[in-house]
Order: C-alpha cells, then structure tokens, then sequence
C-alpha cells in the first residue's frame, strides 16, 4: 500500500495547476498542463486525474503504454504556501503501482 505524509496531501490537495506526463509508442515523454481536482484518497493510496474525452489520441497512448507522472509544483494560484514539489509516478488505472515522492525546492 502506498502511503504518504500530511506535508504531501496539503499539495496534492491544494495545487491548482500540475504537470501530467504519458509515454509515447516511440517511448518518448509528452507533457501537458493539467487542472488536477485534487482527487486523491489516502487509505487507497490513490490518486486520480482527469482529461478530456475529447483527447481521444492521448487516452488511446494511455491505454497502450500506462506509465503516467503527475508533478505538483505551482502554488501561485494554489491554496497551499508549501516550498514542497511532488511527483505521482504510476500506471493509468493501477492503484498498486502509484507512488508520492516529495523533495524540498533548493
């Protein structure tokens, strides 16, 4: 089970702007803004985003190559004064693989 600190679930909780990042099938990186929702539940170990239905291509290279990252790293607009960056690592639709990792700004 994956587990995470309160410093953590302030920013997954509180940033309004996040980093989404998928692979490729030339297994490169594409990576777009996202509003993530704050969608996260901690006894589960999860959390979830959303996309556009009308991102057809990108859901159809989710479903194809899983790995997906999610990086909280704007508080500008956010509700959290946090210095904290997080990064979700995962698979799209896998709760076992997630993972929160938090690393202090310079």
């Amino acid at each position: 089970m994956v587990s995470w600190s309160d410093d953590v679930d302030e920013i997954l909780a509180s940033d309004l702007a996040a980093g989404f990042a998928y692979l490729t099938p030339a297994k490169g990186v594409v990576i777009t803004p996202m509003a993530p929702l704050a969608l996260r539940d901690r006894r589960a170990g999860t959390v979830t985003v959303t996309t556009s239905q009308a991102m057809w291509k990108k859901l159809d290279r989710i479903r194809r190559h899983p790995g997906v990252a999610v990086a909280y790293h704007a508080r500008d607009h956010g509700l959290s004064n946090s210095p904290g960056f997080v990064l979700v690592q995962g698979g799209a639709g896998s709760r076992a693989r997630a993972e929160a990792q938090r690393s202090r700004a310079p």
